[in-house]
């Protein structure tokens, strides 16, 4: 098993690259995730978006 402690699944728009940061990914995420639609450009969520990397969200962009 791969823990990531404190780190985040980061996931990229295929129309307008929006990063999206989920945390505690599981196999309920994922499907949660591959349904939403891009909040920047509003692309629907079928098949936009790519796994990129994991990252740390509150360390490249602070706590906000």
């Amino acid at each position: 098993m791969i823990i990531l402690k404190n780190k985040y699944i980061v996931f990229q728009c295929r129309k307008c690259k929006h990063l999206l940061f989920v945390k505690n990914i599981s196999v309920e995420k994922l499907e949660e995730v591959s349904k939403l639609d891009c909040p920047e450009c509003g692309e629907e969520g079928y098949e936009n978006w790519i796994l990129v990397r994991s990252g740390n969200y509150e360390k490249e962009y602070g706590d906000t």
